[in-house]
């Protein structure tokens, strides 16, 4: 295939595979390798053209390569922020007249006690589902690819796969209002992950130094144009969205590391630190300078999720037991939300509903979320005074906190507000600080199930929506129902303070969902400010993530599995060990001479059973194999006509020729070659990638797996003893063996190695 997102043969709602290709069955759980995503080419071609091009650089060159490498991702951390910046000070002032506008209509001045009309109920109904209507018709008609949090896509990027027009600015545009809008309608989720896509965008487009999209091109950084250059800078963008996020630069290269990339060395942590820090930097500066409340340059602001101060954070050791058991309780409720998620998920996909379809179901998620908080108001039955300067007796300033009276007299509000009338954030920010009496476990009781489940169908909708808040929010809640619980058989006075609870409860609650440990662990105390916690929080992490993979995969890694991904994974296999190179290899192997003629070559690119990008070399007389040629080089080579004749010197195509099409291969059909051209040879040799690695028949899937994982290979040729190529290894192949052999005995291994085709 084409080496572009833009050129697959696939429909534009790849975000949500069909069930004709995902290969999901009623009580088979078979999870089909999708032909359609395409592997990157991580492995750096070692070829003659290359080899020239390096004899002529010098020290300077390259001193000022890797100059240009810092200067991007200077560029990537300073244009993440300010993009966390922008949607920031949106969403609060979107919310913030939304909110200004239902308390006028429930409680008009001139009346003490709230409106018995349904009229503010409908227009709260009527603007949540405007705002997520136009998020959903955006991300359905426009960008299918920027619903979700992108990170489960730009895992897949980082992996190894091209998940299609995942980096595109057409992508980043709609993530951002997107998410915007969503937020501001009240949709349970959060804006931190797709804060980690946007940055993936970024880095993915200012790294190449033009923008096909809007037709600028440039001979500006043209040296970075390759999948192995790109996918640095990527890690990069991801870890600055992660550093913008929480106001983490530490654990945004550490989510970088565990949660996304393959590939790791020295001077790419120091990069991916600093473009890190530059995010974080450029986000405070921009949110001090946009908000009145807070001093320029005082570094108050520190991510979009700010947890608050930690002051009061001691806990004592008999209780470190209850937290780890906080920590099953976490990994219990997180792999019953993957579950419940996946299902609801698998549903979507057999109905395959229109994009139309798509749009209208945001619109009703977003009128039962309205619903449920509304009838969350109404029952909730306590309340508490108000003052002048904001709710009576709770963290959350007047300016944070817009409140409803609803079911409560004058000069009162519900403590239900705080947790479903404001944004995501202020309710876990409430949840982390407000005093140990402020919410009843009634009012708790009566929020954590309805927000659960709502989480639980959101999550997957066509919208852009993030789930980190959604399991704090939870997670939070039941902390802090497991604190009155203690409170009341032990007494307050024996257990840590409220806040204490609810950030192990959050921290549970969103471990079991996203199982993730070091870097979560990291981001959560950077984002507190306090390593008192550190202990319970590492264990409760371990614990909840243990428990939840007894049961299931975390979410990302769920929904990448039901999209039919060819991703690799941690570990190979089971029993890897035990088979051969020859057990999952594809064949016949389609190759070329090393002087070929036109015509072979052009049949070939030109077959529809199959689509190759890589093609073994043999030697034109004895047929030992010589190496790997690229399908784009071929490509190159026939559009610029650069046909082989012995009697005069060989036209060559440059190292920036090679690089001009990339992302956006053309197709063979518009390379120009015509029937009397058929006849004609190329060579190839200057072109093969001699450097490449080889596999022999002896070769265990174990080391094929580690192989592919560790270089980002897309695929390897095997050769028998005498060196011929009888065989070839894709990433599909290493993936789609995993698949089948998963998919609980019922395909005989036999079977499987006959049946599957070469498509890399």
């Amino acid at each position: 295939m084409n080496e572009d997102d833009d050129v697959l043969l696939i429909d534009d709602d790849v975000a949500e595979p069909s069930s004709e290709n995902t290969g999901i069955q009623a009580g088979d759980e078979l999870y089909k390798i999708k032909n359609e995503f395409e592997s990157l080419n991580y492995e750096i071609v070692q070829n003659r053209i290359r080899q020239d091009e390096l004899r002529r650089h010098n020290k300077t060159s390259s001193t000022t390569k890797e100059l240009e490498r810092w200067l991007i991702c200077f560029f990537i951390g300073a244009l993440t922020g300010a993009i966390g910046v922008v949607i920031t000070v949106s969403i609060e002032a979107l919310s913030g007249l939304k909110q200004k506008w239902l308390n006028n209509l429930f409680h008009p001045r001139e009346v003490e006690s709230h409106v018995s009309s349904f009229v503010p109920v409908l227009v709260w109904c009527w603007l949540d589902t405007s705002f997520v209507l136009i998020s959903g018709l955006m991300c359905a008609f426009l960008a299918p690819v920027a619903a979700g949090s992108g990170i489960p896509q730009i895992k897949c990027f980082l992996n190894g796969v091209r998940f299609p027009k995942v980096i595109r600015l057409k992508t980043l545009i709609v993530k951002v209002l997107g998410i915007i809008l969503a937020v501001s309608g009240g949709l349970v989720c959060g804006k931190e992950g797709p804060m980690v896509h946007a940055g993936a965008v970024l880095a993915g487009g200012i790294s190449q130094g033009n923008s096909l999209s809007l037709g600028i091109t440039t001979s500006i950084f043209e040296h970075f144009r390759d999948d192995h250059e790109k996918r640095d800078f990527v890690a990069a963008g991801a870890a600055a969205g992660v550093s913008a996020a929480f106001g983490a630069p530490v654990g945004g290269v550490l989510f970088a590391l565990e949660e996304a990339a393959s590939f790791w060395n020295q001077p790419l942590t120091w990069r991916i630190f600093f473009c890190s820090m530059t995010s974080f930097m450029s986000l405070n500066y921009g949110l001090t300078a946009m908000k009145t409340d807070l001093q320029f340059g005082n570094f108050s602001a520190v991510g979009l999720l700010n947890f608050g101060k930690f002051d009061n954070s001691m806990w004592y050791y008999y209780e470190l037991p209850l937290f780890v058991l906080m920590g099953v309780i976490g990994g219990l409720l997180g792999a019953c939300f993957v579950q419940l998620n996946k299902v609801i998920t698998i549903n979507r996909i057999h109905l395959r509903p229109s994009r139309l379809a798509k749009t209208l179901e945001t619109g009703c998620i977003a009128l039962l979320s309205t619903c449920a908080y509304i009838v969350m108001l109404y029952v909730n039955p306590y309340c508490r005074d108000e003052t002048e300067d904001g709710p009576a007796g709770s963290a959350i300033s007047m300016k944070e906190f817009q409140h409803l009276r609803m079911n409560c007299g004058p000069h009162q509000y519900n403590t239900m507000s705080l947790l479903s009338f404001g944004t995501p954030e202020t309710a876990v920010k409430a949840m982390f600080h407000e005093p140990y009496d402020f919410f009843h476990s009634t009012t708790l009781l009566i929020f954590l199930p309805i927000y659960w489940l709502l989480a639980c169908l959101t999550y997957g909708i066509s919208v852009p929506s993030g789930l980190f808040v959604p399991a704090l929010l939870c997670g939070a809640t039941w902390g802090r129902l497991v604190h009155i619980l203690m409170a009341t058989i032990c007494g307050v006075e024996k257990i840590s303070d409220p806040s204490v609870y609810a950030l192990v409860g959050a921290a549970a609650g969103l471990a079991g969902t996203v199982r993730m440990t070091l870097s979560l662990c990291v981001i959560i105390i950077e984002a507190t400010g306090n390593l008192t916690l550190a202990l319970p929080i590492t264990a409760v992490l371990i614990t909840s993530k243990a428990v939840g993979d007894l049961f299931n995969k975390g979410i990302y890694d769920t929904h990448i599995h039901l999209w039919g991904v060819p991703i690799l994974e941690w570990e190979p296999p089971p029993n890897s060990e035990l088979i051969k190179a020859t057990g999952i290899m594809s064949k016949p192997v389609v190759g070329f001479r090393s002087v070929e003629t036109v015509r072979n070559l052009y049949n070939e690119l030109a077959s529809s059973n199959h689509q190759h990008n890589g093609f073994p070399v043999t030697d034109a007389n004895n047929g030992d194999y010589q190496g790997l040629v690229l399908r784009s080089h071929i490509l190159l080579i026939l559009k610029n006509r650069l046909f082989y004749d012995p009697s005069r010197p060989q036209d060559l195509l440059s190292l920036t020729e090679l690089r001009s099409a990339y992302p956006r291969y053309f197709s063979v059909s518009e390379t120009g070659i015509e029937e009397v051209d058929m006849d004609k040879l190329v060579d190839l040799r200057p072109y093969i990638n001699k450097s490449v690695h080889m596999l022999t028949v002896e070769s265990t899937l174990e080391s094929i797996f580690r192989l592919f994982r560790a270089l980002g290979l897309r695929h390897a040729v095997v050769v028998d003893k005498a060196l011929k190529p009888i065989g070839i290894v894709t990433r599909k192949d290493i993936a789609r063996f995993r698949a089948e052999n998963e998919a609980v005995h019922r395909i005989p291994i036999d079977e499987f190695r006959q049946s599957h085709v070469y498509y890399d």
